[in-house]
């Protein structure tokens, strides 16, 4: 059963990090600052709840939870643990398993790593000869059509 008043402050916090994104420069030490706060509830979010996926959040609570995730990059272990519920929700065909395969590289890209997926434009790729079919596992279409695409979008 959806928990709207959840989805409905998901939502809320995602459109005010948006918000922010959108009216600072990058770098703003205020950016940083919603994308912790918004970190820390979803924290409290996860204790109570796991991750909130599909069915406790809707499409986009869910999608909502997983940009605050993501876009949480000063945050490493809080980026960790969501990685880790995120991945069971996925399992549990409760969250796209493509959000997991996203969360895991931008932490691999915060770490100096090589990504596993190639969803970070501009960042190493750990062996990319078969990065296409870790794609295809986790729901993403081939490196080469997403680069073209994103190259079309500019």
């Amino acid at each position: 059963m959806i928990n709207h008043g959840l989805r409905k402050e998901l939502l809320i916090l995602h459109a005010r990090d948006e918000n922010a994104m959108e009216r600072t420069v990058p770098g703003d030490p205020r950016i940083d600052m919603i994308h912790r706060e918004n970190a820390v509830r979803l924290a409290e979010i996860m204790d109570e709840n796991g991750w909130p996926g599909r069915s406790l959040v809707g499409e986009a609570g869910m999608r909502a939870a997983w940009r605050i995730a993501q876009n949480a990059t000063t945050e490493l272990p809080f980026q960790r643990r969501a990685l880790l519920l995120l991945r069971d929700a996925a399992d549990r065909g409760d969250a796209p398993p493509w959000q997991a395969a996203m969360l895991e590289d931008r932490i691999c890209k915060t770490e100096e790593r090589p990504q596993i997926y190639g969803t970070q434009p501009d960042w190493p790729i750990i062996e990319p000869e078969t990065v296409d079919e870790r794609r295809r596992a986790a729901g993403l279409m081939p490196i080469a059509v997403e680069i073209s695409e994103r190259k079309r979008r500019l």
